[in-house]
This record gives structure tokens, sequence and C-alpha cells, in this order.
């Protein structure tokens, strides 16, 4: 611990106070006095804090802030060691004693946390799908490989892992100096990845709590989520996916900008929805062959290429099964006319086609003749 303290970046602890809304209120015999408000404990940080008796008042100065904030001074020492980590926190809710872990429940806990934040990650760096049915990239490898499993807390299962962007380096350093000459690295910083993966999380949480609430929801393919990680959250619910769990997020102080940390309670009604949900988003990615029938509710021309392309929602039918659904369907010229009295008299239509992905959607394309519509 004496040795971690020793650590301390000065500067680093500054940012850390001014993060914390701690002020800096006056000087006194060497030092300047923070504070957090008129009725909190004062700390003294030293003014040449490289002295023998600077580092032992800035050591002293790190305990006192952990008192004050009535946290472990271990925490407060690795947050000052990696200011840029962005954490993510996991609080499981199992019908077990609180505090205790059984290793096959730990084991699954892990592995639907390495899941949440592998299928977090690949819509930051592959975007937007309903279903991947690929392995992740190399890029989303990388990632995961540099992510942390901190030492877990006491209170029922509660675990966290911190997603830490690489240290830099000083301005004249030779490390520095040759990644000057190299290229600019493709997709987004390990924070941007962070945040994604917030945003993605909080998507599903209000998809979960819709399907709590009223059972289903509309257009399910344009929610905004993945089938994967609706499946992953649903196992942070244990091996029924029937409990609780908590998430929360918090953004290391040494980021310029942060976005609001949003806590969010998943409960176990939401686990089992969850898991339904992400195993229909798995259907609705599939392509190939299909037969639509439904009503038209869109009609769309394309200003520059004028291609027609109308939206169906009702029911596609494939060899095996069937499943409601909206698609945008693109038609031929004179099919667009019919599909336009369709809509107009609220009848139904059949279409015939390939269902494919493309744009990070589902669409159909049609020959002519393939547009049916009732009489």
């Amino acid at each position: 611990m004496d040795e971690q303290y020793q650590r301390v970046d000065p500067e680093v602890l500054v940012s850390y106070l001014k993060a914390q809304r701690w002020n800096a209120v006056a000087t006194w015999r060497g030092t300047t006095v923070w504070e957090r408000g008129s009725e909190s404990d004062q700390v003294l940080l030293p003014q040449e804090p490289h002295s023998p008796s600077g580092r032992k008042l800035l050591s002293r100065a790190v305990g006192d802030i952990a008192v004050i904030e009535d946290r472990p001074v271990s925490t407060l020492l690795a947050e000052l060691a990696q200011p840029r980590a962005d954490t993510q926190r996991f609080r499981l809710l199992p019908a077990t004693p609180s505090g205790t872990i059984p290793l096959s429940h730990g084991r699954k806990a892990i592995e639907a946390i390495y899941q949440v934040l592998r299928d977090g990650a690949r819509t930051a760096f592959e975007g937007p799908s309903l279903f991947h049915r690929e392995r992740p990239n190399e890029a989303v490898g990388t990632l995961l490989d540099r992510v942390q499993l901190c030492l877990t807390e006491p209170g029922s299962y509660v675990f966290a892992t911190k997603i830490c962007e690489p240290p830099s380096t000083s301005e004249d350093s030779p490390a520095n100096l040759l990644a000057e000459l190299a290229p600019e690295p493709e997709g987004p910083s390990d924070h941007q990845v962070a945040v994604d993966l917030q945003a993605a999380v909080v998507k599903a949480h209000g998809v979960a709590t819709t399907l709590a609430e009223n059972g289903r929801i509309p257009n399910p393919a344009e929610q905004g989520v993945s089938g994967n990680l609706c499946k992953a959250l649903s196992d942070l619910g244990g091996e029924d996916r029937n409990r609780p769990f908590d998430i929360a997020f918090t953004w290391g102080f040494g980021h310029a900008r942060q976005p609001v940390s949003v806590p969010l309670h998943f409960t176990d009604r939401m686990a089992a929805e969850l898991l339904t949900f992400g195993t229909r988003l798995e259907r609705l990615s599939r392509t190939g062959p299909a037969v639509v029938r439904g009503r038209v509710i869109s009609l769309h021309i394309e200003e520059l290429t004028k291609r027609r392309r109308i939206q169906i929602k009702g029911v596609a039918s494939r060899e095996d099964d069937q499943e409601e659904l909206t698609l945008w369907v693109f038609i031929a010229e004179e099919d667009f006319e019919l599909a336009v009295a369709a809509h107009r008299d609220n009848r139904n239509v059949r279409v015939e086609g390939e269902i494919v992905h493309e744009n990070g959607g589902y669409r159909m394309h049609l020959g002519r003749n393939r547009f049916i519509a009732s009489a």
C-alpha cells in the first residue's frame, strides 16, 4: 500500500478533486487547502509534492480524502492509478445467502458479463444489427483483452469491470514519437465503446420495461437493440432468467466529457422478457425466401434514385415458421400504383421474394408481378 501511495501523481489527484467538486479555498504554510463545502473536513495538499515531506503529506491527503468520501482507500488509489478507466458495475440478486457465491453461479455470472460487454461492443465496432451471426471482428477481441475484472464487493453478487484506455505517453518519449508516424487507429476509442455500451443497455432496458408492462412492443425490429445483447442481459438473471439485477456505469474522471451515468434495475420479469425478445429478433434477422402478407402502412419514392418502396406490416411465412414483422419492400413502378390504391382502400397485400440484410436493416426487392393486392 505504501508503494501505491508513492505512485500517486499530484496533478492527477488535483484533477480528481476538481471532478469530485472539491474546491481550493486557501493556502497555509506551503500547502493548498481543499474542501467539498463549508461543513466538510479540509484536506491539505503540498505545494512542493515531490520533496520528501511533500510526498508524506500527499500520502496522508489520499487517506484523508478516502475517509471524508467514505470509501476504501484501495478503491481511491485504484481510481487515481487509472483516471481514464470506465467502470461497469453488475449487481446480481440470486436466491442464495447474500455475500456468498457458489462456484457454478459465479462462473455463469462471469460468462454473462463477458457476453454483455462483447455484444455491446459489437454495435460500436460493427454497426447495428438485429442479430450478429458471425464471429466478432478482431477489434472486439482486442478490446475484451484489455477489459479488467475488478475484485468482488460485499452485498450479494457484485462484479465490476473496467474498460481502460492505454496510458498516454509524454510528448517527447520515443513511444510517442513513433506513434506520431503510425497511421491513425481505426474505429471508436475505448471510452466511446463504453459510452455506446451504456446506450445499448439503456435501449434494452427500455424494451424490457415496455414488454414487462404491456406484454408486447410495436415494430420489434426497429427498437435499435440486438438480439445477442438482449439474450446476454437475460443471462444475468440466473440459470432460469428469473432473477432481478442492476447495472451501473461510472466514468473515469480523466475524460474531458462524461455522459450522464444511468443506474438501471432489471426486474425478474424483465430478465425473462429479454430472452424471449432476443430469440424473436434472432428469428426476424433470418434472410432468404419468404411470403409476406399484411397492410401497406407507408409509401416512399427516393428523391435521387426514384426507387419506389413500401412498408408492409404483417406476417412473413417461411418454410418452417411464421413471424410478425414490419418490412420495407422495393417494388416496380407499376406495382407502386397498386400499392397506393391498396393503402388508400386499406386492403391486404401479398409479396413474395428474398429478404436481405441491407444498410443495417432488412429489405425485400421485388421484380414485376410479385406484388398482389386483394380485391
